[in-house]
């Protein structure tokens, strides 16, 4: 019984090193670009995604001399149910707000903990001077975060509207 003699000097050896070697690069390149940017590029594409649902609420509330509450509950409710997406409006002086749920009339989508958020999302909107911000809610238990995105509307016909979005 012989033993095989591997030839390395052979164009079939060199072939098959050089194409491993070229597997392991290229499968450490998409593991190190996986691990370092694909969480930012979802988070920016989620916190986009989120900010122009805010910019369609906002202009059905703030551009029409009229207020049609029946097609702004409309609009909210299918932005949070086609998006997975809680809402939650509220007038400056009280007046009206406006959530989605996931009542039959109503099929959005709901927060649990959502009131805490809002008292937080208030006070850094109030402080920022800015008509928009936005920050991470982190749920150890789910290993899952949540944007909050908070925006007021403002509108030369009424009182101002603040809103916000709950996006997992």
């Amino acid at each position: 019984k012989g033993t095989q003699n591997i030839d390395t000097k052979s164009l079939k050896f060199k072939l098959t090193v050089y194409f491993v070697f070229f597997a392991v690069t290229l499968m450490s390149v998409l593991w190190l670009l996986q691990i370092t940017f694909l969480n930012t590029y979802y988070e920016q594409a989620m916190q986009k995604q989120v900010r122009l649902m805010v910019n369609t609420v906002e202009k059905s509330y703030s551009q029409s001399e009229t207020l049609d509450l029946d097609a702004l509950c409309s609009e909210v409710w299918r932005l949070s149910f086609e998006n997975d997406t809680y809402f939650y409006l509220e007038t400056a002086d009280g007046s009206f707000s406006i959530t989605s749920s996931l009542q039959a009339d109503r099929p959005g989508r709901t927060f649990v903990g959502a009131a805490q958020e809002l008292v937080k999302a208030r006070a850094l909107l109030s402080q920022s001077g800015d008509s928009t911000i936005h920050f991470y809610i982190e749920d150890m238990g789910k290993q899952s975060r949540t944007l909050v995105y908070a925006s007021i509307a403002k509108s030369e016909y009424r009182e101002d509207l603040f809103i916000y979005a709950f996006a997992p």
